[in-house]
């Protein structure tokens, strides 16, 4: 796969997930990317494989007023334009603000708290303690080096 785009294109793969990204200065990097994509798309069908438009989204990061928006296509559907997309279970948003991805976690250990408030209400507090370190911590744990301290 990385053979198949241009220089100015990069490509992050792992397992089975990729990103494809490129700095947008003008119509022509916007050009540039689409090609990249079919080309993308040709590589898949030579291997017998194909991308799923419905899971494949564009993300615009800028702080422009007037940014350059162009849609992108793969096999004749338009790709969505999102605010905020997971990588690897980090959400990156379109403002590199890290609250969607802290208001996510947060969200989950407290669903994951309150399992074991409703659950474990008769058992000794140290199996309750296993129990956050075993359901709870890791989510506020995952990749907290990325994103903490976030208001620095």
């Amino acid at each position: 796969m990385p053979t198949h785009i241009s220089p100015g294109t990069s490509l992050k793969l792992f397992a089975d997930d990729a990103m494809l990204y490129q700095k947008i200065n003008n119509h022509t990097d916007q050009d540039n990317l689409q090609h990249d994509l079919d080309r993308l798309i040709d590589w898949a069908q030579s291997w017998q494989m194909t991308f799923n438009p419905s899971k494949c989204k564009i993300m615009h990061i800028t702080r422009s007023k007037s940014p350059i928006d162009n849609p992108y296509i793969i096999h004749n559907e338009t790709l969505r334009a999102v605010p905020v997309a997971t990588h690897l279970g980090i959400d990156i948003s379109n403002n590199l603000s890290w609250n969607p991805h802290i208001n996510k976690i947060v969200n989950k250990a407290n669903s994951k708290l309150g399992f074991i408030k409703r659950n474990l209400k008769s058992i000794p507090q140290s199996i309750k303690t296993y129990a956050y370190w075993s359901l709870v911590h890791p989510h506020l744990e995952y990749c907290c080096p990325v994103w903490d301290p976030y208001t620095t």
